[in-house]
């Protein structure tokens, strides 16, 4: 029903595309500004927004095509330079100046005309436009205009689809920002997509590779259009957020936005919020960087001498650990710490005279007085022996992390569990990271105090309109639509799929496994097609590569730890004959094109190494192969070692056994019934991981109201200084006589001590009305206070206590908020 509606607008969009091949390229031009000076008119009008967008929706799609089609059979397109043009033309790739006619002495249209050209280099590679919009690139775009999650398979052409949309938003001068997965996808579609924007006249921003407060990044998210990664987006908000100077915070307007790999953001990143943290006063110095490094030896020798969950029990998978009662009695011991890992202890005497019997009565006070035995001190150093053992036994190099040169000294860095890319940006919560960083022998960065945080479905809700599009939306369209009251459509296939899905192959262990996938590789090799072994880890897809050059087979790898040569990588992955390990690196928005001759000899082949913790991440790593109707294969292979596994449950891990039981000698299990039991643990895993989505979103929907309170309060005194003594009076009661005499006592004081300096000054500066810094001090806390010498003096300091009170109060908000996050 929904499609058909949808098909019927296509049907009118091509109508009006065959009546535009008369016009000039001036005059599509001309006439998308005509539309957007409709579009504003009728706004002023009153005519709701909707209703503007909606009718003009089929003039600006049909406008569109035609460009495409242009780029696509032109290689150049001749048009009158705007203010836009000339200042492009110096700076991309895509615009050239006209060369004047030999043959022709009266032409002078070059000395007012250039050119867009079709092809133009990104990066090292030439870029050739071949793209004119096709009947479901146009459903799709009509459905993210609607604020729908598309689904579209590999290959459809998702870059070009939220094209159309952006151009129909952009009528009425919304903002589009376009988030994608990570920065190699924002960089490559904000490059190959520039020119069509440009073209039309609006401005195109990419804040990748930009510095934090830099007027580059400025200036991008100044532009019509941006493209960027979703955590980018994020954190530059949550700086600006923390900046109190509005002139200088980064973005705008939160208009529209278009998510690609829309499922990777709203589910798999859910359950993780962006954090700034910080390491400053208020973290307690007695849990310091210290505590890490003196207390990792004894969990280590802990770890060492674990027999049969004697000390400690762990869910590898899961990323669980514990200690157990016998453990913890140990670490006692070791640490001559009898109330290790009791419970307020600072506060029950009964529990000193419990565990400390033969202590003296001014020994047992001393220990319940000292500030080792205060209850938040207790915390922090069970937490710091709890996220140890955590480290030592459940989070491993290059499964969990890396370990990589940054800044000319060794860090530990996230490997994201979904994408298989490194998250340098993030660090763990609550001391793990700070764990590991012992565990690996690198500088301890200092357990971090959170000054900023927010989840990805709280930043979204500050848009006005939300869309995306995915190859695998319907699988989690019920989620979907609970969380973010997002609908889900899925849009047919240009061509027919005719991948061949291979059946799942189950071995009894890893190495049965490895010595299948590489004979299946060579074989499918000799054929002259090109593979592409998909594997959970970087530690799993370095292990392959060494099992495979054992054999004298040449491979190349990508994961997280070869990025800076995926471009090339993936260029290569197509080619007759090429092996290509890669994680799951490679399953989100990477083109791998298979060569003319690889097609001829049935495209290129998938395999799977393990299933993944999702289905649909697997469905986006056989995506790879049979992209637009092309030949191609893909298969998993899977083994009774795998980790997946223990998502079933004691029950269904004894049936599970009962079967392998029934097939004892065989190498690989051909039995149907167990490869069901492999999708039963996935079908398990999806819904614990969604519980733990719902956690995580109850988690940050219990601060968000008062965190848009805090951020509210902080830009209405930004604003306007005049509302820090508004706000003042909101949050202490103007009928608090005592508080008040206290306050402008402080205030004749201050400025007692200030306007002295203030005059001083004056006598020192030459230019009168320069802004200047007054430091100044309440005993605890030391400020720089931005303030106008002459507005000081002509006011008598009336001027310059209001900036003391807007900064000073500002700070106090800020402490606030961060109190209440890090409790």
């Amino acid at each position: 029903m929904e499609l058909d509606r949808i098909k019927s607008l296509v049907v009118e969009i091509n109508e009006q595309y065959q009546s535009l091949s008369s016009l000039s390229n001036d005059e599509l031009r001309v006439r998308y500004s005509q539309l957007r000076n409709e579009a504003l008119d009728k706004q002023q009008h009153g005519i709701s927004e909707n209703e503007i967008l909606d009718s003009a929706l089929i003039e600006v799609f049909a406008l569109l095509k035609e460009v495409t089609r242009r780029f696509s059979e032109n290689d150049e397109i001749k048009v009158e330079q705007t203010d836009l043009d000339v200042k492009l033309l110096e700076n991309v790739p895509f615009i050239k100046d006209c060369k004047k006619d030999p043959n022709d002495s009266t032409d002078q249209s070059y000395l007012w005309s250039l050119n867009y050209v079709s092809s133009w280099f990104i990066g090292n590679e030439m870029y050739k436009w071949n793209v004119v919009l096709f009947d479901e690139q146009l459903m799709g775009g009509i459905a993210l205009h609607e604020g729908k999650i598309i689904q579209m398979c590999t290959g459809e052409g998702k870059t070009f689809v939220s094209i159309a949309p952006v151009l129909l938003n952009a009528l009425l001068g919304k903002c589009c920002h376009i988030m994608t997965a990570n920065s190699y996808l924002s960089k490559r579609d904000y490059e190959i997509t520039r020119p069509i924007y440009s073209f039309f006249g609006l401005t195109v921003g990419c804040i990748e590779n930009k510095e934090r407060n830099s007027n580059a990044l400025r200036e991008a998210y100044m532009s019509d259009v941006v493209f960027g990664a979703t955590s980018n987006f994020i954190f530059d908000y949550l700086y600006d957020m923390m900046n109190n100077d509005l002139e200088t915070r980064m973005q705008g307007k939160y208009d529209f936005v278009i998510l690609d790999e829309a499922d990777s953001m709203l589910i798999d990143d859910a359950s993780t919020p962006h954090i700034i943290s910080s390491c400053i006063g208020q973290v307690n110095t007695l849990c310091t960087n210290k505590l890490f490094v003196d207390y990792l030896p004894f969990v280590k020798e802990l770890v060492e001498n674990n027999q049969d969950g004697q000390y400690y029990i762990i869910n590898k998978i899961k990323h669980f650990a514990s200690y157990t009662e016998t453990g913890k009695k140990w670490l006692r011991e070791k640490l001559a710490d009898p109330l290790l890992f009791e419970e307020n202890v600072g506060e029950n005497y009964e529990q000193v005279e419990k565990q400390c019997f033969d202590f003296s009565q001014e020994k047992k006070k001393a220990l319940l007085e000292s500030p080792k035995n205060q209850v938040k001190y207790r915390k922090q150093q069970e937490n710091v022996l709890d996220k140890l053992l955590h480290a030592l036994t459940v989070y491993f190099e290059d499964e969990d992390y890396v370990v990589a040169e940054r800044n000319n000294k060794k860090s530990v860095i996230i490997i994201d569990s979904n994408t298989g890319r490194l998250k340098e940006q993030s660090r763990w919560e609550y001391g793990l990271h700070e764990a590991i960083e012992a565990k690996e022998g690198i500088e301890v960065g200092g357990l971090g105090y959170q000054t900023a945080v927010i989840s990805i479905k709280n930043y979204l809700r500050k848009y006005s309109k939300i869309s995306g599009m995915t190859g695998t939306a319907v699988a989690c369209s019920k989620e979907l639509k609970e969380v973010y009251n997002l609908s889900v459509l899925k849009i047919p296939t240009h061509r027919p799929v005719v991948r061949e899905n291979l059946p799942l192959r189950v071995f009894r262990n890893q190495k049965l496994l490895d010595e299948a996938v590489i004979n299946k590789a060579i074989e499918i090799q000799k054929k002259g097609r090109s593979v592409l072994v998909c594997t959970a880890t970087i530690k799993r897809s370095t292990l392959l590569a060494d099992k495979f050059a054992k054999r004298d087979i040449e491979v190349q790898v990508l994961n997280g730890k070869t990025l800076a040569e995926e471009a090339s990588l993936v260029a290569n992955a197509g080619k007759s004959g090429f092996i290509t390990i890669s994680t799951s690196v490679a399953g989100r928005g990477t083109d791998i094109k298979p060569d003319e001759d690889v097609l001829a000899k049935g495209g290129l082949a998938v395999l799977g190494v393990e299933l993944a913790h999702s289905d649909r991440i697997d469905q986006q790593m056989a995506g790879r192969a049979g992209r637009q109707g092309n030949p191609g294969s893909s298969q998993f292979f899977v083994s009774l070692d795998d980790d997946i596994l223990a998502y079933l449950s004691e029950k269904e891990m004894k049936s599970l056994y009962k079967i392998v039981d029934n097939c004892l000698g065989e190498k690989e299990i051909t039995s149907k019934e167990i490869c069901d039991f492999f999708y039963l643990a996935q079908r398990n895993c999806v819904q614990e991981e969604m519980d733990s989505r719902k956690y995580s979103n109850l988690r940050d929907d219990s601060i968000d109201s008062f965190r848009n309170e805090i951020y509210g309060i902080k830009n209405r005194i930004l604003k306007d200084s005049k509302e820090a003594d508004a706000v003042l009076k909101e949050l202490c009661g103007e009928g608090n006589d005592s508080f008040w005499k206290e306050h402008y006592a402080h205030v004749e004081q201050i400025l007692s001590v200030a306007m002295p300096i203030i005059r001083k000054i004056q006598e020192n500066t030459y230019v009168m009305d320069s802004y200047q810094r007054l430091p100044l001090s309440d005993g605890n806390n030391v400020y720089s206070i931005p303030f106008s010498l002459n507005s000081a003096l002509e006011t008598d300091g009336s001027s310059l206590y209001a900036s003391i009170e807007k900064y000073v109060l500002l700070d106090a908000i800020n402490k606030s908020w961060m109190n209440y996050i890090n409790d």
